[in-house]
């Protein structure tokens, strides 16, 4: 009987109870988006860490902030998104299934949509992106809108 009351323990430990402070999720969150995007941005952040060495814009941590800054926002949303849902998801409740089809079918609808092909333009010609923002890079300041942008 001791040892299914060890399990019991254990289970309790993964209905919910415990959950990631927002501060380890974002981390998480940042690991991951790093992951993932950073093979799409690496042309620019290659082309700005150049740009630094020479002394002709901000030095590259400010360029990196502003991305960093950007996806860490949107982590909050995540991060509520994940808390609200964890419950219903683990439960098993129709709607949160229903609704997990939803995301997926507008994830495969914006893969096909115009807006990507624009979207995906800017960000393949890192010199045109550094035109947009011109002389306003050589302070930490435009560096950090840059990143964001």
């Amino acid at each position: 009987m001791h040892g299914s009351r060890g399990a019991m323990a254990g289970m309790d430990a993964m209905s919910g109870g415990d959950v990631l402070s927002l501060g380890a999720f974002l981390v998480a969150w940042l690991a991951m988006m790093s992951a993932m995007m950073f093979p799409a941005i690496s042309p620019v952040v290659r082309l700005y860490g150049r740009a630094a060495a020479a002394g002709r814009v901000a030095p590259l941590p400010a360029f990196v902030a502003g991305y960093i800054a950007v996806w860490s926002a949107l982590g909050f949303p995540g991060y509520v998104g994940w808390r609200v849902l964890m419950d219903p998801i683990a439960e098993g409740r129709t709607w949160a299934g229903r609704l997990a089809g939803v995301v997926l079918l507008v994830a495969a609808v914006w893969q096909v949509t115009p807006l990507k092909s624009v979207c995906l333009r800017h960000c393949r010609s890192p010199m045109s992106f550094f035109l947009r923002f011109g002389r306003s890079v050589t302070r930490p300041a435009g560096a950090l809108r840059m990143g964001a942008r």
